[in-house]
């Protein structure tokens, strides 16, 4: 188990690209006592969820299509994606070189446990899809 403190601060971490290169903004940080912690990114455009559930150990990474500036309906198929769907779709049409780079910007980054490496692989995979994502 991770405790909500940690868990944020490494989301922000290794997530800090969304900000500084994406122009997202973090819109919310939710605790539901120890078992679940989401972390939310949005832009004009987009909003990005970040959660773990602590009791299950399920990690998830769904990004939603804003329709005027509003959250797609629940059952929207084409305007909530997970991450990894995302990858599916994207990651096999890069170049080895461009995973080699994208490597490179997060090389100083070093996981001291099982979620925060996934953290960091989901990090490392949507800012590749995020690259990409007009290309859909």
């Amino acid at each position: 188990m991770i405790d909500a403190a940690a868990y944020f601060e490494e989301v922000k971490r290794y997530f800090i690209y969304l900000i500084t290169e994406y122009s997202f903004w973090i819109r919310d940080e939710e605790i539901r006592a120890n078992v679940y912690y989401d972390l939310r990114f949005r832009s004009q455009e987009k909003e990005i969820s970040i959660s773990y559930e602590n009791l299950e150990d399920y990690f998830l990474v769904r990004l939603y299509l804003l329709h005027d500036g509003q959250m797609p309906k629940f059952n929207d198929k084409e305007g909530i994606m997970d991450l990894r769907k995302l990858n599916e779709v994207i990651i096999s049409r890069l170049d080895k070189q461009e995973i080699l780079l994208n490597n490179e910007f997060f090389a100083n980054f070093s996981p001291s446990n099982l979620i925060g490496r996934e953290i960091l692989k989901a990090a490392k995979d949507l800012r590749l899809c995020l690259k990409h994502f007009d290309e859909l």
